[in-house]
């Protein structure tokens, strides 16, 4: 109950911040630490999980506690690009191409 209490919190005070802060970099920084905040609150309601459970049921949760914590890196690599306005390299995001858009690109290049 406490948990839906806190995310619920979260929500309600990430709209505010929208009508205030608008969509403009205050806004951006404001969304990305609640956004960070909201995947620590993940983490922690996991690992409380892992406590309770016994067996498989506390490595599920662990697991997936983990896979928040992935979340929680990507989301504040995200944040400090956008604190620091660091560009994002062009192949960071589509290092990887299906094969039909590779093929497609090598028979443009053989014309």
């Amino acid at each position: 109950m406490q948990v839906i209490g806190g995310v619920v919190c979260i929500l309600v005070l990430q709209r505010i911040g929208f009508l205030f802060l608008g969509t403009g970099p205050g806004g951006r920084l404001f969304l990305d630490v609640f956004i960070v905040l909201a995947s620590s609150l993940a983490i922690g309601s996991c690992f409380a999980a892992a406590m309770r459970g016994r067996g498989v049921s506390r490595i599920f949760w662990l697991l997936f506690a983990s896979s928040f914590a992935m979340q929680l890196i990507a989301d504040a690599s995200w944040a400090y690009f956008h604190y620091f306005h660091v560009a994002v390299p062009d192949g960071a995001i589509n290092c990887m191409r299906s094969e039909e858009h590779t093929s497609e690109l090598q028979s443009l290049t053989n014309l």
